[in-house]
Parts: C-alpha cells; sequence; structure tokens
C-alpha cells in the first residue's frame, strides 16, 4: 500500500512494534498493519507461527520474528518465564511504540515491564480482569492507552475502540453467494446457541425453499464430533453440513469461504451470552462486515451492536423459526441493499478505527 494515497500522515517516520503473543486473534493482524500503515508508520510485526495464513499484510510491515522458525511455544515460554527478558528484548530496539493487538493477561506480563508507550486492545473487559493491579497500572499511565474491539464496550479504562473490518486483497462483492446461512466460530455451546439452531432446523424441515445452513468451525476436533452426531440423530444431514477453517490456506481464502453465504446466524439469544452484549465481542461481528453477510440477529444483541433493520434482520426472542421462513422471500433488491449498507458502515467505520489509533498514538506520544 501507497501511504501517500493513505488517510493521514501523522504517524511518519514512527517505528510501531504490534505484538500478538496469542495463538487465536490472528482476524487483528491485517487489519491493525493495514491501519498504522496507513498512518504513515513503519510498522514490524512480532507473532508466532498460529497466524502464518495472514499471506497479504501491507508491504512495509516487518517481521520480527520468521513464523516458520520462531514457535508459539517459545514465544509463551519466554512471556510467561522471562517477561522482564522479553520486555529488554523488544525495548533494545527502540520503538515509538508498542501495540498489543491481544492486552490479556499473557501480554500484561510482558508489558508491565515496558517503559515505552503503550497502546493494548482489549478483547474482554470482564471485571475481574480490568481490576488487575496490571490493568490498574496501565490505564494509570499517561503514555498508555486501552482500545476495545467493540463500541458497545464501554466503561472507565477504555479511551475508544478499534474496529477489524478490513482483510488486505479480499473482496466480499466477487464471490457468487449462495441462499445459505453461515454460523461462524468454534463449535462448543457456550459460545453460541446451537441447541436454539438444531431445534428451530427440526421444525422447518417440512417448510419449502429454506435456506441451508454452514457451519465454519475451526477443525474436525474437540466438540464438533458431538454437532456432527447431533446434526445424524436428527435427520438434519441435508439441512445443516460443516466446513472446517483449518483447512484453508490463508485468512482470505477463510473470509471468502464465510462470503459464500448470504446470512449469518448470530445464535445468541439466551442470557448466557449476555457477556457478548457488555464486555466481550464475537468474532462474528467482524465477518459480518467484512463479508457484507446479513446477520439473522436477536433484538437485545442487535441493539447492543447498534444494528438496525437497515443491515440486519432482528427477531424477538423465540421467533427464530419464523423469522428464517421470511427470509426465503426477500427479494433480491432488499438484499442488494443491505449488503450495501453493510458495505458503507464497514467502510466509515474503519476509517473511525484508523482516526482513533491516530489520536490515541500521537496523544501517548506526546506524554
Amino acid at each position: 500500500m501507497d501511504v501517500e494515497n493513505g488517510f493521514t500522515k501523522d504517524l511518519l517516520g514512527k517505528r510501531v512494534l504490534l505484538v500478538e503473543l496469542q495463538p487465536y486473534h490472528g482476524l487483528m493482524l491485517d487489519p491493525l498493519t493495514e491501519a498504522l500503515a496507513k498512518t504513515g508508520a513503519s510498522v514490524d510485526l512480532f507473532t508466532n507461527h498460529h497466524h502464518k495464513k495472514f499471506q497479504s499484510l501491507p508491504l512495509n510491515t516487518q517481521r520480527v520474528m520468521k513464523w516458520k522458525t520462531m514457535r508459539s511455544r517459545l514465544i509463551w515460554f519466554l512471556s510467561n518465564r522471562f517477561p522482564r527478558f522479553f520486555s529488554k528484548y523488544i525495548q533494545r530496539r527502540k520503538y515509538d511504540v508498542i501495540v498489543w493487538s491481544s492486552l490479556d493477561r499473557q501480554s500484561l506480563r510482558v508489558a508491565r515491564y515496558i517503559t515505552s508507550p503503550q497502546l493494548g486492545i482489549v478483547h474482554e473487559w470482564r471485571n475481574e480482569f480490568r481490576t488487575l493491579p496490571e490493568v490498574l497500572d496501565i490505564v494509570a499511565r499517561p503514555d498508555c492507552s486501552i482500545f476495545s474491539i467493540g463500541k458497545h464496550i464501554k466503561s472507565p479504562g477504555i479511551d475508544s475502540y478499534f474496529l477489524p473490518y478490513h482483510i488486505t486483497g479480499f473482496d466480499p462483492t466477487s464471490r457468487t453467494r449462495s441462499q445459505e446461512m453461515a454460523v461462524i466460530g468454534n463449535y462448543q455451546q457456550s459460545r453460541r446457541d446451537y441447541e436454539l439452531l438444531f431445534s428451530t432446523m427440526k421444525t422447518l424441515t417440512e417448510e419449502p425453499d429454506i435456506p441451508k445452513v454452514s457451519i465454519l468451525a475451526h477443525s474436525t476436533s474437540g466438540d464438533i464430533q458431538l454437532g456432527i452426531d447431533t446434526v445424524a440423530s436428527m435427520g438434519l444431514e441435508d439441512d445443516i453440513y460443516f466446513k472446517y477453517s483449518d483447512q484453508l490456506h490463508s485468512e482470505v481464502e477463510y473470509h471468502e469461504t464465510c462470503a459464500q453465504s448470504t446470512f449469518c446466524l448470530t445464535l445468541l439469544d439466551d442470557e448466557r451470552y449476555d457477556s457478548y452484549r457488555t464486555t466481550r465481542v464475537s468474532g462474528t461481528l467482524s465477518k459480518i462486515f467484512n463479508c457484507e453477510l446479513i446477520p439473522i440477529i436477536d433484538n437485545e444483541t442487535a441493539t447492543s451492536w447498534g444494528l438496525d433493520e437497515s443491515i440486519a434482520i432482528i427477531y424477538e426472542k423465540g421467533d427464530l423459526a419464523s423469522t428464517i421462513k421470511k427470509i426465503a422471500q426477500l427479494p433480491p433488491t432488499q438484499i442488494e441493499a443491505m449488503q450495501k449498507k453493510i458495505r458503507d458502515t464497514r467502510l466509515i467505520d474503519f476509517e473511525d478505527s484508523v482516526a482513533n489509533l491516530t489520536r490515541s498514538i500521537l496523544d501517548i506520544l506526546s506524554k
């Protein structure tokens, strides 16, 4: 990407280190490097081999450690057992600012020893985390800032937000879509209501033109076999099928697979998922915008996430089955209009996120 054609040049000449210690949250790396590059900064990325699928990062990104030679277990070992040594290694390279794409207990072990300006992005803001002494120390430092990855996470200690609504080299409008409904993420009942999905689809087996459901799980291991067995026992093999992200070769391919669907089932109706509306973010939200998927979502979650009927199919709790019957009758013009509104919202939100990032980094650098 040509920095001269970016949004700003406010950080031109500044050296930024982007760090992801976790084997998860890889969805942050591409949009963060793109956003930092748009500010004019020089970006180094320090991560582990779990994120090797990111092959389309901006050209001015330098990798401090190569994925093929640095194993995640070594990163974990150093940051867990020798955090002070790890922090000295980072500071020795004299970066202007350190950006943690996941500010969590793991990264805090290192961040507490770093005296350089830091910006950390939290994925969960539960009370037991935000009251940790290490977090309170970061909050109290004028040269540090804490972001969330959802607008709905608002409380003292959160300075702003960064929404990961960008994947370099991916254009969702180029995909040929089916009418199917996608469920995206780990197959775990604690993350979304698969029981609701199965019981709802069972009631619709005799209905005509009901879209199929694709569940894009991470792998064939873990709880997924329980889901496969449940689908078979309920006779839903023709209505629900599974796909696996660990069989995809890049993050672009992952998003292309998501974008084969038209709709996205969030399945967060139950009260047990209330944290997704208050203190944490579901990865489904970024896929909705990045892949221009029309969410089928309960009213409470839609309100929390700021989604209205111009971009979402919203239903009251208990009305999922009747709502799915109706979407089969949506005219193509309405679907296209909703996808366009999602696209426009995504572009605005990402520009705002870049502005938030720029503003905050300039502020902490001035301290």
